[in-house]
C-alpha cells in the first residue's frame, strides 16, 4: 500500500482523454433532521421525507481532456427524490479520481495520510490478464462518515489501482 499511495499522484495525470459510459445508482435516507427544520411552518413537509428510501439512478457519457475538461451527457435520468430536496451535483462523481486525496469530501484510500484513517488487510491475489492484482481489504480505523470501506485491487509491482469496490 506504501507503494501504491507513493505513486497515487504519478497515475492521477497518466490518462490524457477518454469517452466513457457510466451508469450511476445510489439511494439515501433522512434519519435524522435538524431542530431548526422542525419548526411548525416545516414539520408537516419533514415528516413527509423522514425514514423514506430515496433512489436516483442515470446514463450519462462522459468524455474527458487533459487536465480538466469534461463534457457530460445524461441520456437517461430517474429519481424519487421529492422537489423540495436538491440531490447535488452527482456529476462531481465522473470528476473525481481513486488517485485523489480527498474524493467528494471523504478521504481517499491512496491520500498520503491514508495509514492515519485505514487499516490494510491483504486478502490475496489474482491473475487478471496475466498480471497479478493484490486483494487489499479498506478498513477505516474510526467510525467517521468521511471514510470508505471495501476492497482496493493493485496490480503487482506497477501498484496502480485495478479496480476499487468502496462504500462510505
Amino acid at each position: 500500500m506504501r507503494k501504491a499511495i507513493a505513486k497515487a499522484p504519478y497515475f492521477k495525470y497518466q490518462v490524457r482523454e477518454y469517452d466513457a459510459d457510466s451508469y450511476l445508482k445510489g439511494t439515501f435516507k433522512i434519519t435524522k433532521v435538524p431542530a431548526l427544520l422542525k419548526l411548525k411552518s416545516m414539520k408537516d413537509k419533514v415528516n413527509l421525507f423522514t425514514g423514506k428510501l430515496f433512489l436516483l439512478e442515470s446514463f450519462s457519457t462522459v468524455k474527458f481532456s487533459f487536465p480538466d475538461k469534461y463534457e457530460h451527457t445524461i441520456k437517461a435520468f430517474s429519481s424519487t427524490i421529492p422537489d423540495e430536496i436538491s440531490p447535488g451535483d452527482y456529476s462531481v462523481l465522473m470528476k473525481s479520481s481513486i488517485y485523489d486525496p480527498q474524493i467528494f469530501g471523504l478521504v481517499s484510500p491512496l491520500s498520503p495520510k491514508a495509514f492515519s484513517y485505514y487499516k490494510f488487510i491483504y486478502q490475496g491475489v489474482s491473475n487478471e490478464s496475466g498480471r497479478v492484482v493484490n486483494k487489499i481489504l479498506v478498513v477505516p480505523k474510526r467510525g467517521n462518515s468521511k471514510l470508505f470501506a471495501g476492497t482496493l485491487y493493485i496490480v503487482d509491482n506497477m501498484w496502480s489501482v485495478s479496480y476499487a469496490e468502496l462504500v462510505s
